[in-house]
């Protein structure tokens, strides 16, 4: 998902393997997504994960994984420390931090460029799900 409207094909991406522990992959963007190839787009969740007006692509990974943060533009030294991806994010030496976490009716994606939880993250993201799971999220 994403706030981008005109992502082009063949667009890189460096993926963010959410996964215990975190690690890091890379992949291009396909084409825009719909409710055939991605789960968020179905009819039963559509309505409500688009209604921040956000935007899904489908995209094409070497690498098998279930959920990631993708990340496109400036990224430098994305390395993985005590099993968590640490990335900087435009080049300004400051390293943002990737976290996935349940919430009663989907699932909470943030980046963060201190501590997880403790400041507004830099991004966010919310997959609804259309079911209730056990709540992860601090």
């Amino acid at each position: 998902m994403t706030s981008e409207k005109n992502i082009n094909p063949g667009t890189d991406i460096l993926l963010v393997l959410l996964n215990e522990p975190q690690s890091v992959s890379t992949a291009k963007v396909v084409e825009p997504a719909n409710s055939k190839t991605c789960g968020p787009l179905a009819e039963e969740r559509r309505e409500r994960n688009i209604s921040e007006g956000e935007s899904f692509y489908e995209v094409k990974s070497s690498t098998v994984y279930y959920l990631a943060i993708g990340v496109i533009g400036d990224v430098s030294q994305p390395k993985v420390e005590n099993g968590l991806v640490l990335a900087d994010i435009g080049n300004d030496g400051n390293f943002e931090r990737f976290t996935l976490c349940a919430t009663s009716e989907g699932l909470s994606f943030g980046i963060w460029n201190s501590k997880p939880y403790t400041n507004k993250p830099v991004w966010f993201g919310y997959y609804y799900l259309g079911y209730d799971v056990d709540s992860t999220c601090p």
